[in-house]
């Protein structure tokens, strides 16, 4: 035999050693991350075990069997490589997955900016520039942060000046009189200035020129003992209207709705709770909207929904409104059904650039930047943020059917990337894995109904705590609402009954 064919033989070994034994490592690795995972049925991942061992054992006996080495061993050789190949593609999809589901349920602690902020016209640009300046303070609310972060100033620049007022309303109007040349102040509460007269405009007439960044302990929180396979539960959806793209930062809940999920009988009872509700915060009985709860973080939106309804909230997930935009571009867009027809307002489209703003009676195909000015149009509305949540409700119901079509998972990598930037949850790695699990090997269908509580009588202009007592709209309580909810969701929960739509 010439010395080119002794080579072109040995050649040919080599190649088909190395893709047997490539397969074979493929395999192993795969196999320990779908055990490890918890993505799929032990059964299924057995199976596949099993598939597998039963492929590598053919290719290992072709392989070392007896005989030349021949076009059969070859070409067995490259079916192994592709295979080794789909083996890594599938490696890296469980990666990512497993990945974004750790993102979303690990432990994060809230944080708030703390702003330092003069008049829009003002030179200042820089902490620096505003040393010599009369700092205004307020002594309610959030006075441990605003200590904090005068203090860091103090370091920053040398000693401050300031000048304490009694509440935020108060601070924001001495600076834009002059009173004083600057304020410190809890950056969520920015926004909630301009719920109150005379402070409508507030952001523009303000600039930012440093923040200062707290993480904040959280309350303590009791453990949760739910099966989310057996046991009826329930989650608290979040919408955050944080200026920062940060899902961590503590701000006002614009959405606020209980998901009560009775996993037996697969139905879903979606709640919600209009941002504006006059509730009393769990924290100290005051009265305020319930958004403004969300500023002190969203164990207070829980207990204060507890509170309301009745019932105990086991889990919650948040999401900013930046994060609804990714979510529904990645799922390629979602068809979401409205009421009625008419034209989103200017206010509903500032966060969404320039959009199509036209909504049809009935089903309307919906891109990231059009979802979420529909998710926060209520001005244009007679029934306002009471029509506002029934659409957002609408949206998760859109949403909900998109992701659990099969032609949606072609987009995985993306909707998992927009998911794990936008949204955390309590809910632990073990119970998202579960869910997605059983969902996967059962492919159930989900039945979800909707109902929203509703405005009662009385004055709209009330003392909100947060607001140190000034006077803004909310939305007075309709105990015969807050009572039909109560019995639906323990209808759910128990399921003994339908529940209404």
């Amino acid at each position: 035999m010439s010395e080119k064919n002794n080579k072109t033989i040995n050649g040919q070994k080599i190649f088909c050693l190395a893709s047997m034994g490539l397969m074979a490592a493929a395999s192993i690795v795969l196999v320990i991350l779908l055990f490890t995972s918890g993505l799929l049925n032990k059964g299924i991942v057995w199976a596949i075990a099993g598939g597998l061992a039963l492929l590598n054992g053919l290719h290992i006996w072709l392989q070392l069997g007896k005989g030349k080495v021949h076009v059969g061993k070859t070409v067995c050789g490259v079916i192994a490589l592709l295979l080794t190949a789909a083996m890594l593609v599938a490696m890296v999809a469980v990666g990512k997955v497993s990945g974004a589901f750790h993102d979303i349920s690990k432990e994060r602690k809230e944080g708030i900016y703390v702003g330092v902020y003069v008049r829009a016209d003002d030179p200042a640009q820089e902490l620096k520039d505003v040393s010599g300046y009369l700092l205004g303070i307020a002594a309610q609310p959030d006075r441990d942060n605003t200590l904090r972060a005068l203090k860091d100033m103090e370091d920053a620049v040398g000693v401050v000046e300031e000048k304490e007022l009694n509440s935020s309303v108060e601070l924001a109007s001495a600076l834009l009189s002059g009173d004083v040349d600057a304020m410190l102040l809890n950056e969520a509460f920015l926004d909630t200035l301009e719920e109150t007269d005379g402070l409508t405009d507030l952001s523009d007439q303000v600039k930012l020129v440093h923040e200062f960044y707290y993480a904040q302990e959280p309350d303590q929180v009791v453990p949760v003992n739910t099966n989310v396979l057996t046991d009826s539960y329930i989650i608290y959806l979040s919408g955050s209207d944080a200026r920062s793209t940060d899902v961590s930062v503590r701000a006002r809940s614009d959405t606020n709705i209980l998901a009560v999920v009775n996993p037996t009988i697969h139905r879903i009872l979606l709640v919600n709770t209009p941002r504006d509700y006059y509730v009393p915060l769990a924290r100290n009985g005051q009265m305020d909207k319930l958004t403004h709860a969300g500023i002190y973080g969203i164990e207070e939106s829980i207990a204060t929904l507890e509170n309301l309804y009745g019932v105990d909230v086991s889990y919650y997930a948040r999401i900013n409104f930046y994060g609804l935009k990714d979510i529904v571009d990645a799922v390629g867009g979602i068809d979401v059904v409205s009421p009625m027809s008419f034209t989103l307002s200017t206010n509903a489209c500032s966060k969404s650039g320039d959009i199509d703003r036209e909504v049809v009676e009935g089903v309307n195909h919906m891109d990231g930047a059009k979802a979420l000015a529909f998710a926060r149009e209520r001005y244009g509305f007679a029934d306002g943020d009471n029509q506002r949540g029934k659409n957002q409700m609408a949206i998760l119901q859109a949403l909900t059917a998109k992701l659990t079509k099969a032609s949606t998972l072609v987009n995985y990598q993306n909707i998992l990337a927009a998911v794990s930037n936008n949204m955390t949850t309590n809910l632990s790695y073990e119970d998202i894995t579960a869910l997605v699990r059983t969902q996967l090997t059962s492919m159930s269908e989900w039945k979800i109904d909707t109902y929203a509580v509703t405005q009662g009588s009385g004055s709209t202009s009330q003392p909100c705590y947060s607001l140190g007592g000034a006077e803004a709209w909310v939305m007075p309580q309709n105990e015969a609402s807050v009572q039909a909810a109560r019995e639906m969701i323990q209808a759910v929960l128990s399921g003994t009954e339908d529940s209404q739509s």
